[in-house]
């Protein structure tokens, strides 16, 4: 089921006028699949997208969401003028609220654009010790997530709403030497 229940409801920070704060995200697709961040949170290991809660200093929601990104896909302080460069420069396909969250959908070659803006950008990402990124592959084989990371691995999974994880592969992943 593809909705905001139990754990998928989002929560959100009152402004001083009371107002919810709102949430925004990116969902990085092609149409049959999208990019996944492994994210682990209260003491469990979670798939979920990329974003988050709305700054006061930020101007919309998506820059938010273009904020928010960077600092989960690189672990980075983004600098402003890098997020606003993505901003003026790649527009939403699509952009839709549920839950109170706001997605704003883009493309797998979006993201190709996004990972070589940063590199020009000169920053220095701690999980990338190899420094530029300049593919989807290379963003997710060559990641190297701290135990700190707030999103310790990226994936590409197909577009589904009926997510169910055979146990049998599961205890196979668990085998798995490092």
């Amino acid at each position: 089921m593809c909705c905001c229940s139990g754990s998928r409801g989002r929560s959100h920070k009152t402004l001083p006028d009371e107002s919810p704060q709102p949430a925004a995200g990116i969902i990085f697709t092609n149409g049959t699949h999208v990019l996944a961040a492994h994210q682990y949170k209260d003491g469990r290991e979670i798939i979920s997208g990329l974003g988050g809660k709305m700054e006061l200093s930020d101007p919309t929601p998506y820059y938010t969401a273009v904020r928010e990104t960077l600092e989960e896909l690189f672990d980075i302080k983004p600098p402003v003028p890098l997020i606003s460069y993505i901003c003026a420069d790649i527009q939403p396909i699509h952009t839709m609220a549920t839950c109170g969250y706001i997605n704003h959908q883009l493309s797998f070659d979006d993201l190709e654009q996004i990972l070589l803006m940063v590199s020009r950008s000169q920053v220095i990402s701690p999980i990338y010790p190899g420094g530029a990124v300049p593919t989807l592959n290379e963003l997710i084989i060559n990641r190297k997530a701290k135990n700190t990371s707030e999103v310790r691995a990226l994936s590409i999974l197909p577009i589904s709403c009926a997510w169910f994880v055979d146990q049998n592969f599961m205890q196979d992943m668990r085998g798995i030497k490092r």
